[in-house]
Formats: C-alpha cells, sequence, structure tokens
C-alpha cells in the first residue's frame, strides 16, 4: 500500500479519475477493509478519486472475497470516496444491493451477471427500477460477452421500467459520476 500512494499521485497528474484497488488478487491477501489500505482511500477521497474494486466469486481465491460487508466499512469511514464495485458482488447479489441503498457512494456494476439472466438478476432490475436508478451502471465485459449490438438487445430486454431508467443504466449513471453532461432519455 505505501507504494501506491505514490502511483495515486501519478493518477492525479495524468487527470485519471480514478484508482482500482483489489487486494485480494496479491500475495499480500488483504481485504478491502484492511486497515493498511485506508491511507489509499484517504488519499483518493482527498483528490476526489473514484475507487474501483472487483467483487464476483470469480475474483480472488476465496468466495468471501466477494462479500459487500467489506467494502461498507470503508464507505462508511469514507462517506466522501466514490466506489464502484465491479459485477455487483455476485452472488451476494442482495446484499450488494442492500450496501448500495445504505451507501449512497456505491456503485454497481452487474456486467454479464445481469446481462445473461445469473440468479439475482431481477434483483438488479428491480433495484434500479425503484431504489437504485441512480447507483447501477453498464459494464459490459466485452469481449467475453460478444457484440455491442447482441449487448444492446439484451439490455432492451431487461425489464427497465421506462426509457429513463434504460438510459441511467446505459450511460447517464456513469455520465454524473464522471461529470460529463447528462442529456435526457430519448
Amino acid at each position: 500500500p505505501e507504494a501506491a500512494l505514490d502511483e495515486i499521485d501519478k493518477v492525479v497528474s495524468l487527470g485519471l479519475v480514478g484508482i482500482t484497488v483489489e487486494p485480494s488478487q496479491t500475495r499480500a491477501r488483504m481485504k478491502l477493509d484492511d486497515r493498511r489500505l485506508y491511507p489509499l482511500y484517504e488519499k483518493a477521497q482527498k483528490h476526489k478519486l473514484m475507487v474501483f474494486t472487483a467483487m464476483s466469486c470469480l475474483v480472488g481465491p476465496y468466495l468471501d472475497d466477494a462479500k459487500p460487508e467489506l467494502i461498507d466499512h470503508v464507505a462508511t469511514d469514507f462517506p466522501g470516496l466514490n466506489i464502484v464495485i465491479q459485477h455487483a458482488g455476485w452472488p451476494y447479489v442482495r446484499e450488494a444491493i442492500g450496501l448500495a441503498y445504505k451507501q449512497s457512494n456505491i456503485y454497481l456494476v452487474p456486467s454479464q451477471y445481469v446481462h445473461y439472466g445469473f440468479p439475482g438478476s431481477e434483483d438488479i432490475v428491480k433495484a434500479a427500477n425503484r431504489i437504485l436508478s441512480d447507483q447501477i451502471l453498464f459494464g459490459s465485459v466485452y469481449p467475453v460477452t460478444g457484440s455491442f449490438i447482441e449487448l444492446l438487445e439484451i439490455v432492451d430486454n431487461l425489464g427497465f421500467a421506462d426509457e429513463t431508467v434504460k438510459y441511467n443504466y446505459l450511460q447517464g449513471n456513469a455520465r454524473r459520476l464522471l461529470n460529463l453532461p447528462v442529456k435526457k432519455a430519448e
């Protein structure tokens, strides 16, 4: 973690908007809420950088690396830090939804887990339609998922309540998170 602090300065100087923190994939085998990582989170929050992390059963050697409560501690301790959870903590989808509902600085990117009907995908769509319309983001996982045309057809059939929810999912929420202009859904 100490060496990564210098890397954050490079990220800031390049004008980048975020860092990735995936400690379960390192030899150190730390959890996301390990206090040794707190200086990284503190510096990222200070520089208004987002933190991206991947959480699913396929990331990290152990299933408990995907448990959303690990990032709950970080989101609570750093309320000004926007945290994007790639793969939405699958298979802990309901826990991830509850976490994002509790923590307005948590964003979920369910990617292939919602696009291909994995268990919990209906819960993600319901959350986007009701309580998390501003916190669920599109992620393609390209090239794993095939063509973008096929993927857009899948998104059209996910069951979003209206065009605004679909727009927010596909780009509106990401635009807000990145401080880019947001257009009205067409």
